[in-house]
């Protein structure tokens, strides 16, 4: 059983204002050569409380929370100047052959989905928990304050917080080869900068072994004695995309159109971001260890390795009319759109305290240890069984998509070595038709038009990650809970209950033009 009470006086008036400038111009160099450049300058004011009802750590080891008018020790986007640069080259003259490239930056506004989360921290607000007690209370709401101070969670936020950017960068060649087709190949790149982190900063006091590995005995106290686990958002991960883009477009022609595109890309950063949607498949809260940020550094949770999409449209070459040869045979139009991709990262996570930090519980979580000799993604081959797991099973279907066997408690009070996103999930095939009659009718510019659409057409089984039983749970980020606290295998682990597309569906539509 989980208690909480709350002083439920979480209503702010905050004040914020965002002004934004630019500049910008096309520069013809030559008739061949044409350059963009601007600037744009974002400010935004710091944000203040009318009632002054601000309460946040001016540092999250103090005793106490300051109570201010204002959330920042000072205005964080005073230097927010964002230079874009374009360059587009006729290659040869002919205009045939462009290459286009251009560089940007962009600052991510610090509005309140942000800071709002300061809301819920006392005195104004209150909640706290106790969980699986040993009998059942009765609750006097009207006693809120009788809970201990280092059972209250509370959320902050850096008052020095820096504002987050990114770099982007991209390089096309686009080649046009009759007058409707053209192939293009390029690189696109973006760097992320001071992104939002979510972690828990209360962990327990460590021991720092001579080896450098962190170690917890049983018992040690709580970075902030006066609190229980404090929700600490920073700015301070950084994040690495790389992709190979290619591309083929024919327009229409013939009757026939469509788009042919590849991507093969990598995306890496630090962290999980700071919401749930942005912490996909793997804890939403991490520890802070400044010095071993390295060490949470994995594949982002979006990074999907190959992403290939067909799109077409076409129309047969038998006009529609009035004659029985054309309203049988004329007014047809086919379209479709085929997708295929390899799946995105998850972490594989325990379901309990093995370190002994103090980071447990719902989106927060260790990671286990890999046994020696087995791959960090298990999800090929057959499994040696272990675990309750018979052996010989095969890996990477529903039943059982991953290997258990890969992975081990790591001894009580150290971390584990296993790294973070590091199994990849199912991939994605989906084809999507329709079909389309056209029935010239009676009368000028009547026409009837028959419409049927194929959804998942060839009925194909597109799975989420292992572990979820339920689609709304998936689809938030659920974990790959490892083992319960006894060593015990989770009953789930390794195993998919849910589709990430729909089951076949088919749907008829009739519209009359007049």
């Amino acid at each position: 059983m989980t208690v909480s009470a709350l002083d439920n006086d979480h209503v702010r008036g905050y004040r914020q204002f965002l002004n934004g400038f630019f500049v910008q111009d096309d520069w013809q160099v030559t008739p061949r050569l044409t350059v963009n450049l601007g600037v744009r300058y974002e400010f935004i004011s710091n944000p203040s409380e009318v009632n002054g009802k601000i309460s946040n750590f001016a540092d999250p080891r103090d005793a106490e929370l300051r109570i201010s008018k204002t959330i920042f020790n000072q205005n964080p986007s005073t230097k927010n100047f964002m230079p874009r640069v374009g360059l587009a080259w006729d290659v040869f003259g002919n205009g045939k052959t462009a290459l286009r490239t251009g560089f940007g930056t962009y600052y991510e506004q610090i509005l309140p989905r942000i800071y709002r989360l300061l809301n819920l921290s006392p005195p104004f607000f209150r909640f706290a928990l106790a969980v699986n007690p040993t009998f059942f209370p009765t609750i006097d709401f009207n006693q809120l304050t009788a809970f201990q101070p280092n059972q209250l969670t509370i959320r902050g936020i850096d008052p020095n917080l820096e504002t987050p950017y990114a770099i982007q960068y991209n390089f096309e060649v686009q080649q046009q080869i009759t007058e409707t087709l053209r192939v293009a190949a390029g690189y696109a790149g973006t760097r992320g900068v001071k992104l939002f982190q979510r972690s828990n900063f209360n962990l327990r006091v460590e021991d720092i072994l001579p080896d450098g590995r962190r170690f917890w005995p049983a018992g040690r106290p709580f970075i902030n004695p006066n609190f229980g686990p404090i929700e600490w958002r920073t700015s301070q991960v950084s994040s690495f995309y790389n992709a190979l883009e290619l591309s083929v477009e024919k327009r229409l022609s013939h009757g026939l159109r469509f788009q042919v595109a590849y991507t093969f890309s990598r995306s890496v950063d630090d962290g999980a971001g700071s919401t749930t949607q942005e912490a996909q498949n793997e804890p939403l809260f991490t520890p802070i260890f400044w010095d071993l940020q390295h060490t949470n550094r994995g594949l982002s949770g979006f990074d999907m390795r190959h992403a290939f999409v067909f799109n077409y449209n076409y129309a047969l070459p038998i006009q529609a009319s009035r004659d029985l040869r054309s309203q049988i045979l004329g007014g047809w139009e086919l379209n479709g759109i085929t997708t295929l991709q390899t799946g995105t990262p998850m972490t594989i996570a325990l379901g309990f305290d093995r370190a002994r930090n103090g980071l447990s519980g719902a989106r927060i979580a260790d990671r286990p240890n890999l046994r020696a000799g087995f791959s960090n993604s298990p999800v090929s081959g057959v499994t040696g069984g272990c675990l309750g797991v018979r052996g010989g099973q095969k890996l990477g279907g529903p039943d059982l998509y991953l290997d258990p066997c890969a992975f081990e408690l790591q001894p009580e009070g150290f971390l584990g070595n296993l790294g973070r996103n590091t199994v990849i999930g199912p991939g994605l095939a989906n084809v999507d038709f329709s079909i389309q009659k056209r029935f010239i009718m009676p009368g000028e510019g009547k026409q009837l038009l028959f419409r049927a659409e194929f959804y998942n057409i060839f009925n194909r089984p597109n799975f989420y990650i292992p572990g979820q039983i339920d689609r709304a749970v998936a689809e938030s980020g659920g974990l790959n809970v490892f083992t319960d606290a006894s060593g015990a295998a989770a009953p789930n682990f390794g195993r998919i209950f849910v589709t990430s597309t729909i089951s076949r569906q088919i749907q008829f539509g009739l519209k009359y033009i007049f």
